[in-house]
Parts: structure tokens; sequence; C-alpha cells
């Protein structure tokens, strides 16, 4: 598989990610959409770079929380990326 947006996806250049002491917002200015992140979302989102496979995001993620299985992981993972995807937050 090549380097797609699916695989690899990425966030748009305009979205504003504003951390907090227990997590994060992001904020799309053109749309004026909000959407609250965990830490696990922030760890995630920073990985948003197009460069990153959902596989390497999992990974990651893993190192963090090294007492989640694998497969739960992944299903969070790409749940979080759909969820950002259907809000507008990601690239197309």
């Amino acid at each position: 598989m090549g380097n797609n947006k699916t695989n690899y996806p990425s966030i748009k250049d305009d979205i504003v990610l504003r951390e907090e002491d227990d997590g994060a917002f992001l904020f799309d200015p053109i749309q004026d959409t909000l959407q609250a992140l965990n830490e696990t979302g922030v760890l995630v989102f920073k990985k948003l770079n197009g460069k990153n496979s959902i596989d390497h995001i999992v990974k990651k993620v893993l190192t963090q929380y090294t007492e989640v299985e694998s497969d739960a992981v992944k299903k969070d993972v790409e749940e979080f990326i759909e969820q950002i995807k259907a809000r507008g937050f990601l690239s197309e």
C-alpha cells in the first residue's frame, strides 16, 4: 500500500490544539467546531501528520499503555480517527 490518507491520516493545517491539564481541545476556526480530547487522544492527534501509519500510531500508544491489549488499542485508535474525520478535522 502506498502513502495514502486512509493509512497515513493527517490533520488539516488550520486545526488548533489547545492542551489543558487534563486533556485538550481541537478547534477548527473555519468550520467553528470543537472536539475535546483526553490524554490518549492528544497522543494520537500528535501522530496524525500524514507520515505515520495507523499501525505505527497503535505501537506508540502501546508503549504508553502496556497493560492494554493491542487489538483493543487498534480498535480505539481507528474509532478515534474516524470520529475526528467525521467532524472534519482530517485532510481529505
